[in-house]
């Protein structure tokens, strides 16, 4: 792992150069600096995990098609490449956890709500809006009464884990830029039931790991609190769709479930797929 705080020498540079085969990093000014140092493009491979890093690659003019790889994590940031006109292939892979490091006992009862996402996300696509809508968890806990727990801050992720402990139910009311959804996941793998708009790792796999929501506003705070009430009144099935998820999660999102796909992209010679 390159720390991007400390400025590494030519000389530097030239050694790593000798030891490693490829350096993977985001679509972005990482690359073209890369280059600069004298790192050979085609020892390079971009994975995009938002639509955000698309836009800063072809913003940041990198040459896409002299690269090892372009890899997304979403079948929406594959489509957000040809959109954004990169004329490379673009290799999807689906993202992954480590399910027993989020591993909890399942939430017995709904009594805490909570949102891990961003406070704001515009899509980089349409120029406007915001696609995490935060406030529609906002509106959820207040009319169903049970009080929402954020992050306080920005944790770094090896925080993460702990903090699931604090809440029953995840919300992710994120609309259709959503790329992967890591609070989803990982809600799922400690045991906290996920609700959702159809996005991200969902649309991925076809499935969910918990309950899906319409996607507009109105009807997505409109069954999130009927479910929510149905589910404090219940916590025999509450606690029975946490299991669920959790079994889900384990068998889905592992990254011993995803990552022959990883190893395929990560260790492409030139040319070879």
């Amino acid at each position: 792992m390159l720390n991007w705080d400390f400025d590494y020498s030519v000389r530097e540079f030239d050694y790593l150069n000798k030891i490693y085969d490829v350096f993977v990093t985001l679509p972005g000014p990482c690359v073209n600096l890369l280059i600069s140092k004298g790192i050979p493009a085609n020892k390079i491979i971009c994975v995009a995990h938002s639509r955000f890093d698309v836009k800063h690659g072809v913003d940041s003019n990198i040459p896409w098609a002299s690269l090892r790889n372009v890899v997304a994590i979403s079948p929406d940031l594959v489509k957000t490449h040809k959109i954004l006109g990169v004329d490379v292939n673009v290799e999807l892979v689906q993202n992954g956890i480590d399910f027993e490091l989020f591993h909890r006992e399942p939430a017995t009862e709904l009594t805490r709500l909570g949102y891990f996402g961003s406070d704001f996300a515009p899509d980089v696509l349409a120029g406007t809006g915001d696609c995490k809508r935060k406030h529609l968890a906002e509106s959820i806990s207040t009319i169903t009464g049970l009080p929402l727990i954020g992050t306080g801050s920005k944790l770094v992720n090896l925080c993460m884990p702990t903090l699931y402990e604090s809440i029953d139910s995840l919300i992710m009311p994120s609309s259709s830029p959503e790329a992967c959804g890591l609070p989803y996941m990982e809600a799922a793998a400690a045991g906290r039931l996920p609700i959702s708009s159809s996005v991200g790792i969902i649309d991925h796999l076809g499935k969910p790991a918990g309950l899906v929501l319409r996607m507009d506003e109105e009807s997505f705070v409109e069954q999130a609190v009927f479910q929510i009430n149905e589910l404090v009144a219940s916590p025999k099935r509450f606690r029975s769709l946490c299991v669920e998820a959790q079994d889900f999660a384990r068998h889905y999102y592992d990254w011993s479930a995803v990552i022959g796909r990883w190893i395929v992209v990560l260790t492409k010679l030139d040319n070879q797929l």
